[in-house]
């Protein structure tokens, strides 16, 4: 480890597609420097402690297109892509060990699914969800959403925000996390969230003991006052 400054700009653009499909672009790019332990010809060791360039990569894209007249329904798909670092070594975030670090750093912790998720950094994730208000009426009291992310790494190794992920293995294709949340909203103050799911891992990029299935279930309420 070592420090880590860097800078972020971010360019995004939303809008109306067609009549109910909603769209929302981004791009964001992260550069600045990292103390890296590189090579270094002048050094007794062959390596030294020197600030490398930080420049990394993240866009991402969600479509989202509501039906009304079915249930209130609302399909969304989406997708998220940021760069990894083949050399870096021991931290998705940190590491770099020759050239330029090309890894991403997002700046705050993000959630894509309920049971795994990967934060931006060498990973990359394609999203589809389903939704629907099974009971018709004036207030929408109660939803169902099926979802699914399926999560990559980048860079074809190395290491992820995942510490189930083994950083030696060589594989893009992480996994696969699904879950079915019943939402309630009894009252305009209340809502009362209910999720279960499961992760589907690719077994051969797991580290030891973590190449079977996962299940979670939660349960989450929040009263606004």
């Amino acid at each position: 480890g070592g420090r880590f400054d860097t800078q972020h700009v971010v360019v995004s653009i939303a809008g109306v597609l067609a009549p109910g499909l909603y769209q929302k672009t981004f791009y964001a790019l992260g550069a600045g420097r990292t103390l890296a332990y590189l090579a270094d010809v002048n050094s007794v060791t062959g390596s030294s402690y020197q600030y490398a360039l930080v420049l990394g990569h993240m866009a991402g894209m969600e479509l989202t297109y509501f039906m009304p007249s079915l249930l209130n329904s609302r399909i969304r798909l989406s997708g998220l892509f940021s760069t990894g670092d083949a050399d870096a070594e021991g931290s998705y975030f940190d590491g770099n060990t020759a050239g330029t670090f090309t890894a991403f750093v997002p700046l705050s912790a993000s959630s894509f699914s309920d049971v795994f998720t990967l934060q931006p950094g060498n990973s990359s994730n394609v999203g589809v969800s389903y939704s629907m208000h099974p009971i018709a009426g004036p207030v929408d009291v109660l939803q169902l959403e099926l979802s699914a992310v399926t999560y990559l790494r980048t860079a074809g190794t190395g290491p992820v925000s995942g510490t189930r992920v083994d950083d030696s293995s060589d594989g893009t294709y992480v996994g696969t996390d699904i879950d079915l949340s019943v939402i309630a909203q009894p009252f305009s103050d209340l809502r009362l969230v209910l999720t279960g799911g499961v992760f589907v891992p690719n077994a051969a990029v797991m580290s030891t003991g973590n190449e079977g299935l996962s299940y979670q279930a939660t349960l989450q309420g929040v009263l606004r006052f």
